[in-house]
């Protein structure tokens, strides 16, 4: 399809991992003859980002950085213990909900997964989690996202998602 249509900014077209960490070494893998690129990973499920985010990802990008897309959360959030019952309520000024894309350079992203691939513990859900936790110094700046980037998980996503498609 991206070849009989001509979309000639789509280098590759690959298939999705069992995990999201597999996925994004998919990516990884696909690049390692071209280092010199960023890497924009984004969630299928996700079918409602905007060209204003994926813009503004770019934009960050261009200013060599490391990426995030988020939303502020309005609820209040708690951390459990073990017992499950509330360990501390963090501020929620300081907390976003994640969304995607999030974007790297090539040899950000490929360092910090060459460290978790020698980490028997690795388990990700997230690239910016991979990168916080293997490059520590890396900054990882925050875009701001939107409402309308929702997540298609749950039954109840699609009448969120047929009301947001009807409205475009």
């Amino acid at each position: 399809m991206v070849t009989d249509k001509n979309y000639n900014k789509v280098r590759y077209v690959l298939s999705g991992g069992k995990e999201r960490s597999d996925s994004s070494l998919a990516a990884i893998k696909a690049y390692e003859r071209e280092q010199n690129v960023y890497l924009i990973f984004h969630d299928a499920v996700r079918p409602f980002v905007s060209a204003r985010i994926i813009s503004d990802v770019i934009n960050a990008l261009k200013d060599g950085k490391s990426v995030a897309v988020a939303i502020p959360t309005t609820d209040t959030i708690f951390c459990l213990n073990p017992h499950e019952t509330i360990a501390s309520v963090p501020n929620r000024n300081l907390l976003r909900r994640a969304q995607t894309p999030q974007a790297f350079s090539y040899k950000t992203i490929k360092k910090a997964y060459d460290i978790a691939m020698s980490d028997s513990n690795f388990v990700a859900t997230d690239d910016c989690g991979v990168v916080l936790k293997y490059l520590p110094n890396e900054a990882i700046h925050i875009i701001d996202g939107d409402e309308s980037n929702i997540k298609i998980t749950f039954e109840q996503d699609l009448l969120q998602g047929t009301q947001i498609a009807d409205k475009k």
